[in-house]
């Protein structure tokens, strides 16, 4: 067992203890899943594959953004969210927080590894700071910037413990989304909501840009000492191989 697996065996069995065997059931199936050791059922659709299956959870490609409440503050503030990174512009050469990502796409990341990032929360503070007191607030939350042109190619998240809300800031018409089988515009002003461990892609076939704020939230059918055990896996993983500064 490798160290990261080890530590992450040893918080579970301490979680088990502290809330009962019953409680973190999912999570021990999970777990032993995930390291090779517990075989499982596969997703039942066959255009959901996470690397990390959790068990359990009820599997929508577009979740009802009501599930969340925080879809709605989101929406309530867009506007403002609009305008801080309008006046972010001004006072940067690139959008891009030197984090890689693959083709014509940049990102301002706010949040990561369920942890608010530094030089995210000095560039947008207001939008920071609303994000980081979401109720369900997940592990990542960025800017994502897609330039003309630009196509992210068809791939799945790494888990189903989430989901991933796209609020429009800038969206050209033309650009489009897809979940599973289902394509969807972004609207300015409104946030899609998707499973990200269904395989989706995005494309901006126009001569503009297209901006959102995306926001992952955990999944509703988590219960607290889940979510607990599963932030601290994501914090501990994030350190492992992030070089943005949390």
């Amino acid at each position: 067992m490798n160290p990261i697996v080890a530590r992450i065996h040893r918080r579970l069995k301490a979680a088990k203890e502290r809330h009962g065997k019953d409680a973190l059931a999912r999570m021990d199936h999970a777990f032993w899943r995930m390291t090779g050791f517990e075989k499982g059922e596969p997703p039942e659709h066959p255009l959901q594959r996470p690397t990390r299956y959790f068990p359990g959870l009820t599997a929508d490609p577009w979740p009802d953004p009501a599930l969340l409440p925080g879809i709605a503050v989101l929406e309530a503030n867009a506007d403002r969210i609009r305008g801080e990174l309008a006046a972010a512009r001004e006072t940067r050469r690139s959008f891009d927080d030197g984090t890689p990502h693959s083709g014509n796409w940049q990102a301002i990341h706010l949040r990561y590894g369920s942890r608010q990032v530094q030089s995210g929360l000095a560039t947008c503070p207001f939008t920071s700071n609303l994000i980081d007191g979401l109720p369900g607030i997940g592990e990542m939350a960025m800017v994502s910037r897609l330039e003309p042109g630009a196509h992210i190619e068809p791939h799945c998240g790494v888990s189903n413990t989430r989901l991933t809300a796209h609020l429009g800031l800038h969206v050209p018409e033309g650009a489009w989304f897809r979940v599973a089988d289902e394509t969807r515009p972004w609207i300015e002003g409104r946030c899609l909501l998707f499973d990200d461990s269904f395989e989706h892609e995005a494309n901006n076939p126009t001569d503009d840009y297209r901006e959102v704020l995306l926001v992952d939230f955990w999944h509703p059918e988590l219960t607290a000492p889940e979510i607990e055990l599963l932030d601290y896996v994501a914090t501990l993983l994030a350190s492992q191989r992030t070089r943005v500064e949390v």
